[in-house]
């Protein structure tokens, strides 16, 4: 990643998919299985390599310096249980992110997060993606809205501080349909 403004970047130097592809776009050596680069990695069940292909993690590099981590999670939307493959499958996906401190406030989060949308709505199909924070985080919510996600929820007390404990939340969200308009200007 050598700046912001370089969204492909920011997915691309060092992300990992659980479909068992390591993709290494800036880094020389290429693809490599996740076997290969992560031998203790063995999905068993059915069921586990299924949610392990739902799961796309991401590194995010400046030259060798590691600026921050990402990740994205796809989910069943909420739909009528009776209807086995019904539009709701896998209809929705779940982002987080963290970056550094030494690296905030450098136009990062917002590079990794539109990478993200952009995965998970253009490559991924899904129809929704929802993102939270602390509603403290200014900074976090901030990237959220500066993409277009709109706040749906303000949780009293619901998320989980180490050193706080208990403290209020905040849910973000976009439509697949928000995002190609955004886009599309």
């Amino acid at each position: 990643m050598s700046g912001p403004n370089h969204a492909a970047d920011a997915l691309g130097a060092l992300s990992w998919g659980w479909s068992g592809i390591l993709r290494c776009y800036a880094r020389p050596r290429g693809r490599r299985s996740v076997r290969e680069a992560h031998p203790a990695y063995s999905p068993g069940s059915s069921a586990e390599r299924e949610a392990a292909e739902d799961h796309h993690s991401v590194v995010a590099f400046l030259g060798e310096e590691v600026v921050g981590t990402a990740s994205l999670w796809i989910t069943d939307g909420l739909g009528q249980m009776h209807v086995p493959d019904g539009p709701w499958r896998k209809a929705e996906a779940g982002i987080g992110y963290m970056i550094d401190p030494a690296h905030a406030g450098r136009g990062y989060a917002t590079e990794i997060a539109s990478a993200l949308l952009s995965l998970a709505f253009d490559d991924l199909g899904v129809h929704r993606v929802t993102a939270g924070c602390f509603a403290d985080n200014v900074a976090s919510w901030r990237v959220m809205e500066k993409l277009g996600m709109r706040r749906e929820q303000h949780g009293v007390r619901d998320s989980w501080h180490a050193e706080r404990g208990w403290i209020d939340g905040f849910t973000h969200a976009m439509l697949a349909e928000e995002w190609r308009a955004r886009q599309a200007r």
